[in-house]
């Protein structure tokens, strides 16, 4: 009784607060424009790990919406006969996608930790609340405390999902009632709270920030892009020689400094 409705707020007060952030704050713009000189983010395991699970999370969260408002939502405007169809095929969707999704997030989980762990300077960013309401530019390696946030969160968010959801999908070990009835509201609240989280993301991660959906979407930012968002982290790339370098040509230049290590190493044996 109170799930649904707390949900509804939750969510839809979510995106009220988005929509009005935007009107006030507007798309963030690279300020320097583009340089058009590319700089390798995500390589394509890590894309393919990323959108994997975002695949999956969305279709988990659209057949878990329609089970959860469903009864209240849809059947006084398509009647009982027709939302019981699609209840039907929601919830076998539901059922096989949750176990794909529980292998993928724990395969996220480890694709993505390296450059997740805080630092001093995420404090910092924290603090200024990332740049987003003004204040001037804020440092961030890699990744910055907001994405570190998210990461981190949706992995515990995801876990208690995950686990209350299994235990929900295979009723087989003898569980009571009691048990499988408090597992779906657990399984419930912490599906409503990783979807609102998600909202902010979503948002940031497409219309938000220019530059920022091209990452993911093949793999290279823009270096201007790079140097107002992650300026640590491209300075790093930078040290290393990886700007406008493709993954195709850091690859070869990794074999090559193995295949010259090796050829070193023979010699001094020699």
């Amino acid at each position: 009784n109170k799930l649904i409705p707390y949900s509804m707020l939750l969510l839809g007060g979510l995106i009220l607060l988005i929509a009005l952030f935007r009107l006030i704050r507007g798309k963030m713009k690279i300020e320097a424009g583009r340089s058009h000189i590319k700089v390798p983010r995500f390589t394509p395991f890590q894309r393919l790990v990323h959108w994997s699970v975002a695949i999956l999370f969305v279709t988990l969260a659209f057949t878990g919406l329609i089970l959860t408002f469903g009864r209240d939502g849809l059947i006084p405007i398509i009647g009982n006969e027709a939302f019981s169809w699609i209840a039907i095929i929601a919830k076998r969707i539901h059922d096989f996608a949750g176990p794909v999704f529980s292998i993928m997030i724990v395969v996220m989980l480890f694709t993505f930790m390296k450059g997740n762990f805080a630092k001093l300077v995420d404090v910092k960013w924290l603090v200024k609340a990332g740049g987003l309401f003004g204040g001037g530019h804020v440092s961030a390696g890699r990744y910055n405390a907001g994405e570190k946030a998210w990461y981190w969160f949706a992995m515990l968010a995801g876990a208690v999902v995950v686990v209350s959801g299994l235990i929900l999908d295979f009723p087989i070990f003898g569980q009571e009632r009691d048990f499988l009835t408090l597992t779906h509201v657990f399984h419930g609240v912490g599906a409503v709270i990783m979807i609102a989280a998600s909202f902010g993301h979503i948002y940031m991660g497409t219309i938000g920030v220019e530059g920022a959906f091209e990452a993911m979407q093949t793999g290279y930012c823009d270096s201007n892009w790079a140097k107002e968002h992650h300026d640590i982290w491209y300075d790093e790339m930078a040290e290393e020689g990886k700007i406008g370098k493709t993954f195709e040509e850091l690859s070869d230049q990794e074999k090559m400094g193995s295949a010259h290590s090796g050829t070193s190493k023979s010699n001094l044996t020699t």
